[in-house]
């Protein structure tokens, strides 16, 4: 009897139910039903003539056989979709749409540079970047509203993959009549993009037990820039971001160990539209 050629779509749901660990998990991932997985999974099973997935209650177990899938898939999916770019290369214009999303802070300094010489390569795409936190930019690939996320990490689980475009320390910045020591208590201005207002404190409470903090919330990093050159606080932000403001060296001293990580994600290249891939290629 001659078996049916394994289809792209079912691997796809099937790898996502294996990285997501439920098949409930991955329908709503691909906003299908979960028996749309399931069928998926068993029509692989039929075309490969092996067991892939152990049926145990709660759990999902690959076999031997669905390992060296999981394994394997990436690999020949990806040499399939740059086969399929390529080709069209050799004909197409590049002239579809790139759908971004980023976080406020992270959009002015890790897309307009490349986006410039993207477009200026490619004249013809139409680029769209819709702002938010990592929950929106998630949203946003999950409901294929965004092909690729640009954003800061923090805790929240992102079920794609990623790739660290860059990596730093927060500093602290004021005005240039701020003095450090005269202050009772002073005003720290922070974003919800920063490791987090709990973080700043434990660190500051064992390193400076004696001073005494008072903390505001703001929208944006370029906001808390202005408000600490004008004397409304001592502002965190990222080092990327220093530019001609004045580091206060004590402060910045003890929160050396706030770091951050600018990523990258998306639901695969497999996926992601020739645009989209040609624009994650030129990020460095």
């Amino acid at each position: 009897m001659q078996q049916n050629d394994p289809n792209l779509n079912h691997l796809r749901y099937f790898l996502t139910a294996v990285q997501l660990g439920s098949h409930a998990k991955a329908a709503k991932f691909h906003r299908v039903s979960q028996p749309a997985i399931s069928l998926a999974i068993n029509k692989l099973e039929e075309s490969f003539n092996v067991t892939l997935v152990m049926n145990l209650k709660n759990r999902f177990k690959l076999t031997p056989e669905g390992e060296k899938l999981v394994l394997e898939a990436p690999r020949l999916m990806k040499a399939l979709e740059d086969l399929r770019v390529s080709l069209q290369s050799q004909t197409d214009t590049i002239s579809g749409e790139l759908n971004l999303a980023s976080s406020m802070g992270v959009a002015p300094f890790y897309l307009i540079s490349p986006l410039k010489d993207f477009t200026s390569k490619y004249e013809d795409v139409n680029f769209h970047i819709n702002l938010g936190d990592v929950k929106f930019i998630i949203d946003q690939i999950q409901t294929n509203q965004a092909e690729l996320g640009v954003f800061m990490e923090d805790q929240t689980k992102v079920p794609f993959t990623k790739r660290i475009l860059h990596e730093g320390n927060f500093v602290a910045i004021t005005s240039r009549d701020f003095i450090y020591n005269d202050q009772k208590k002073i005003k720290i201005l922070i974003t919800n993009e920063a490791p987090g207002i709990h973080e700043f404190e434990s660190i500051v409470k064992r390193k400076m037990k004696e001073r005494s903090f008072h903390y505001h919330t703001v929208e944006s990093w370029e906001l808390i820039v202005e408000m600490a050159m004008n004397g409304l606080g001592v502002g965190i932000i990222p080092e990327f971001m220093v530019g001609k403001c004045l580091v206060q060296p004590e402060l910045t001293e003890a929160i050396k160990t706030m770091n951050y990580k600018i990523a990258v994600v998306h639901k695969g290249e497999h996926q992601l539209s020739k645009e989209a891939k040609l624009f994650l290629d030129s990020l460095n």
